[in-house]
């Protein structure tokens, strides 16, 4: 129900519906669905878990939940492409991936031209204040050319929207008040920020706080992330599986990494930074254009998991 989520549907040209908790017959499709994969996926797999304890015996999920996060990941794309979206409905008499080409006919789901444009749509909502040093945004400073000739014009002190990407803290969009648009704008301490996700920026600011060290100073927290990292390696040396699931949030483990290929451990909580030594070039997209019905290319390549047609981005 967060202003930020319900804003998201309605930028990607959808509408929200509110069902209550506890109304599980407001939401039958939903709760079909969750029936499904759990009686054609979850139930074959290690470490499921029962209705009851009677039903369980001597049945223990942990110690027969023995699936790499990367495989289940795996596992559920290929299920749903591979199972779920070609078996026909047993009283529709058709399959989801058959219903969905013959809903696409009808209406067409609009979709954003570039992909980047969801770091705006989907990130996170902010106010910050124009200052001389930029914006700034949990002890980081963001400013630029293109910022500064916002300041000149509008002036200093002016609030400002501006949205923060999870996933990366090397840049924020700030929203010219002039015109509505977004404009990118870079974190002053790239060296730092950039890859960092906003995770583990909070978790470094914990954690220095807790040493008594700087939440403030940049060059003290990248002084810190190295010594943390040592502590971590040492720690899931002996073993320590307690530890290595509270760390998977900080090692930014996650589907969208294993499905873009990137390579993320526990052993190495900041790993994903590697993946963004060198900041690549700015390319400001132009303008989202309007949806044009006729534009229904898809496209025939064979993806990771399955033979089953996808669609462009933006078709």
């Amino acid at each position: 129900m967060s202003q930020q989520y319900l804003s998201a549907i309605l930028d990607l040209g959808a509408s929200y519906e509110y069902c209550e908790r506890r109304t599980p017959w407001l939401k039958g499709s939903i709760e079909r669905f969750f029936g499904t994969l759990e009686s054609t996926f979850f139930e074959t797999m290690p470490g499921k878990t029962f209705n009851s304890l009677a039903n369980r015996k001597d049945y223990n999920p942990r110690e027969h939940a023995v699936i790499r996060f990367s495989t289940l990941t795996y596992l559920i794309h290929k299920w749903a492409a591979d199972y779920h979206n070609v078996t026909p409905h047993s009283r529709k008499m058709a399959s989801p991936l058959e219903l969905w080409n013959e809903g696409v006919e009808i209406a067409p789901p609009r979709y954003p031209a570039f992909s980047q444009a969801l770091d705006v749509i989907l990130g996170l909502r902010n106010t910050g204040t124009l200052q001389n040093e930029g914006i700034q945004f949990l002890g980081l400073h963001y400013a630029d050319p293109g910022l500064q000739d916002l300041v000149d014009d509008i002036g200093k002190k002016r609030e400002v929207e501006f949205i923060v990407s999870p996933e990366n803290l090397g840049y924020i969009h700030v929203k010219d008040p002039r015109n509505g648009e977004y404009i990118r704008v870079n974190c002053t301490r790239p060296d730092y920020a950039y890859g960092l996700t906003l995770f583990q920026h909070k978790y470094l600011r914990h954690e220095a706080k807790l040493h008594t060290l700087s939440v403030r100073s940049v060059d003290d927290l990248m002084s810190f992330r190295n010594v943390l990292a040592l502590q971590v390696n040492e720690e899931i040396s002996q073993k320590n599986n307690h530890v290595k699931k509270r760390l998977a949030l900080v090692a930014d483990i996650n589907s969208n990494a294993i499905l873009e290929g990137k390579t993320r451990s526990t052993s190495d909580i900041f790993g994903n930074l590697k993946e963004h030594q060198i900041p690549p070039k700015i390319i400001t997209p132009p303008a989202l254009p309007e949806f044009e019905p006729d534009n229904e290319e898809v496209s025939r390549d064979v993806v990771p998991f399955t033979n089953v047609i996808g669609y462009q981005w933006g078709y």
